[in-house]
């Protein structure tokens, strides 16, 4: 026996389209085609084939998908029809969860300084809106530049491990778990050597969402004011005046 001439409708759900390129991958099947177009909502098969002649058979297709949305993805098929029998009483499920990057900004407060001064670096990592899960494994790595070193730092709100190092003024977070639609903060003191304006980047990344954008902080290093004073005499007499410049 054989079932011909399948016709199968698959809707995805909001959020997920047709890839570019689509890689359409048809197996076990005898003759059919596939439309999958790219940024395409809807997958349609017709004209399948399986043979049942040596028992159970399987056949499957294959087509690229692309995240558009965050959020728990679930595929409902239940659209299949043949000749032999129309329609067939189907119902599929297969869930996907999509996941949103985390995102970073960093900030000098104060950015202006004056040489050997000390200036604290921000960090906010966040778990975007829309996420269903937590992020794990959040983190990254910072190398100040030559001029600025870390002078101390404040434990992380993230969780995970937060290294610094004042001799090679890295600074590093590894291991971090932020809940959904969740924010945390910590900050970072460093030291301010010659004058010089200095920009530091962050690029955060995590196991489950992936590489997410890299974040930059200036801070302004100004030379510090220098004071003199003079008399306009080395040596006056009683009663007598003479200039006091600064």
């Amino acid at each position: 026996e054989e079932l011909t001439s399948l016709i199968i409708t698959d809707q995805l759900p909001t959020g997920l389209v047709v890839a570019d390129p689509a890689n359409v991958t048809l197996s076990g099947f005898a003759g059919g085609s596939v439309t999958a177009n790219p940024g395409s909502t809807t997958i349609s098969m017709s004209g399948l084939s399986l043979s049942l002649a040596d028992g159970w058979v399987d056949g499957w297709v294959g087509v690229n998908v692309t995240a558009k949305s965050p959020g728990t993805k679930t595929d409902h098929l239940t659209n299949m029809n043949s000749v032999q029998g129309t329609p067939f009483s189907v119902s599929a499920y297969t869930t996907i969860d999509v996941v949103t990057p985390p995102s970073i900004s960093t900030v000098f407060s104060p950015g202006s300084v004056d040489a050997s001064g000390t200036s604290n670096l921000y960090f906010t990592i966040t778990n975007p809106a829309g996420n269903d899960a937590a992020l794990t494994g959040v983190g990254f790595t910072d190398s100040l530049p030559a001029g600025l070193s870390v002078a101390s730092a404040t434990s992380s709100t993230c969780g995970g491990t937060l290294t610094t190092d004042g001799t090679s003024g890295s600074i590093s977070l590894s291991g971090a778990t932020i809940a959904v639609d969740s924010t945390c903060t910590f900050a970072v003191s460093v030291n301010a050597h010659p004058a010089g304006y200095y920009t530091v980047a962050s690029a955060v990344v995590s196991t489950n969402g992936g590489s997410g954008n890299t974040a930059t902080a200036n801070l302004s290093v100004h030379s510090a004011p220098i004071i003199g004073a003079s008399f306009g005499a080395s040596t006056i007499t009683v009663g007598a005046s003479t200039t006091l410049a600064f």
